[in-house]
């Protein structure tokens, strides 16, 4: 009999417990002083909000970036390629320039001015080894699709709010949810994302450039190539004395083979160490006919990473910290997140203990954490989850 009593005893402390438990739910330690705030499930943007940036004349412009490490003699020529560019001429007369010279001044050009997308095809007309002229296939329709481009692109600046910061976030997520990466024929231009919503790394890039000269924020491409040999190309963005690294083509959920239907911020507003480990930049630029153009461009270093978006959020872990990653995974189950819980880590030692501890598919703890909620949400559990792995990066969805 007293054997009973003491069990109904601790069974009904236990159940007192649980209660509390579910009812006031304990604290939880963040990797950053904010923790994350959800409605209906969804983050509310951590951008925006005041960040204090400050410019100064020690910074560089990355408007026009490219004209400005150009020749005298080269500068001539990107002023009358652009020139002629913008009154929609075929013929530009160079007058006898040098062919490396119309070489490097028309790449310049085509970095600086996306606008310009009928310009990658073009013919030089050359006289005793100097060029006359650069012929380009200028459509009949050209003006008639840039307005109506420039029509869609500032109607998107219209909506933008907030600082900077968070109106380059409202952009870099307008490219990516109103285009899908795939090949189309005019899919190394702007007007791929903004006519056809189909584009590769060159539209999304394109696109994202000019939004950013509509809006005011410094912003040039870079071309290069990634970890596995494959050409790319990117955004660079300046925000007061600072610079940051933006692709937003890897930022599509639909780019390659990553499952997850959100929007990733892995290499937005990001530094040099976050993402020259698959950026290699070009050094020089090889044309279709063989010519290679080297490039007298450099880069300022982006060695700022207080932007970055999973370190606002709350879930960039710089050690492994299962205290903290357990809190952060039960606030985000607490507060109905369970669709898209985010993992950012530093290295890939952390990465992979996270991995084995809570997703393996032997005894995931994430699993175990989740079964606490089942009373709560009903029906079974069901844990799935994506990876970026060169971005050390972890996408969890509970679904109940």
């Amino acid at each position: 009999m007293r054997d009973l009593t003491i069990v109904v005893i601790l069974i009904a402390i236990l159940l007192a417990v649980l209660f509390e438990y579910y009812s006031n739910p304990v604290s939880t330690t963040f990797t950053t002083n904010e923790a994350p705030q959800y409605v209906d499930g969804i983050v509310q943007d951590v951008y925006n909000k005041d960040f204090g940036i400050v410019s100064s004349n020690n910074s560089v412009s990355l408007k026009k970036y490219y004209y400005s490490f150009l020749t005298k003699e080269q500068r001539d020529i990107y002023n009358k390629i652009e020139r002629g560019c913008k009154n929609f001429e075929s013929t530009i007369q160079l007058n006898g320039s040098e062919l490396n010279d119309v070489y490097t001044a028309k790449h310049a050009v085509d970095s600086d001015n996306p606008s310009f997308y009928w310009t990658k095809a073009f013919t030089i007309s050359t006289m005793n080894n100097r060029v006359r002229s650069i012929e380009f296939n200028v459509p009949n329709d050209a003006k008639s699709k840039l307005e109506t481009i420039n029509t869609i692109a500032d109607a998107v600046i219209q909506n933008l709010s907030g600082n900077d910061v968070n109106k380059l976030k409202m952009l870099y997520d307008w490219v990516v949810q109103n285009t899908e990466y795939g090949r189309v024929e005019n899919d190394q231009d702007i007007t791929s994302v903004f006519l056809n919503r189909v584009s590769v790394c060159s539209g999304y890039t394109k696109a994202f450039q000019l939004l950013c000269d509509k809006a005011g924020i410094d912003c040039t491409i870079v071309s290069g190539t990634t970890n596995d040999n494959e050409s790319h190309v990117w955004n660079m963005v300046r925000l007061g004395d600072y610079y940051y690294w933006v692709d937003v083509t890897w930022g599509d959920p639909t780019f390659a083979d990553f499952t997850q239907q959100y929007t990733n911020y892995n290499y937005f507003l990001v530094s040099d160490l976050d993402f020259l480990n698959n950026h290699i930049i070009d050094k020089n630029v090889r044309l279709k006919d063989g010519t290679i153009i080297v490039l007298a461009t450099t880069f300022p270093a982006c060695s700022d990473d207080s932007l970055n978006y999973y370190r606002l959020l709350g879930c960039y872990f710089e050690k492994y910290n299962e205290d903290a990653i357990s809190d952060y995974i039960m606030t985000c189950l607490r507060q109905g997140n369970n669709n898209n819980i985010e993992f950012k880590f530093a290295n890939k030692q952390i990465y992979d203990f996270f991995i084995n501890k809570y997703l393996s598919q032997d005894n995931p703890y994430i699993f175990k954490m989740a079964s606490r909620f089942q009373s709560v949400f009903g029906g079974k559990i069901r844990v799935a989850y994506s990876t970026i792995e060169s971005a050390y990066y972890v996408s969890v969805s509970v679904e109940y």
